[in-house]
């Protein structure tokens, strides 16, 4: 069921690009969900620096889903600096508060499941 999901998402968002039309930052972070829950946080991340990740309209919502496929991929350096700064380096305000706790407690978890202890 994941799998047609994340089948059915690339094939919408591949139309839209033969249509001539440019997905908007909701369409690109369901896509990134879609490929996380996959198992696909590699092409997740791909969407992501693929034009994404320098799209000021990038809200929280969009470097959650986009931590969830760095913990995914083991990517711990890159999923601190979404925390961090945004992972733009522009040190704004992204997060909300229940942004921010849900995206440490989403560190702390893929880390211990996968032994990585120094992480949490």
């Amino acid at each position: 069921a994941r799998t047609r999901q994340f089948d059915k998402a690339m094939g919408l968002v591949g139309k839209m690009k033969i249509e001539g039309l440019k997905p908007n930052v909701k369409t690109l972070t369901s896509l990134i969900n879609a490929c996380t829950s996959s198992g696909r946080g590699d092409v997740a991340l791909e969407v992501w620096r693929s034009g994404l990740a320098s799209n000021p309209k990038a809200d929280g919502r969009a470097r959650l889903a986009v931590l969830r496929a760095s913990t995914q991929q083991g990517q711990w350096d890159d999923a601190l600096a979404i925390l961090e700064d945004g992972g733009d380096g522009n040190k704004k305000e992204i997060f909300t508060g229940r942004e921010l706790m849900e995206g440490y407690d989403e560190v702390m978890h893929a880390s211990m499941a996968r032994s990585e202890y120094g992480v949490a």
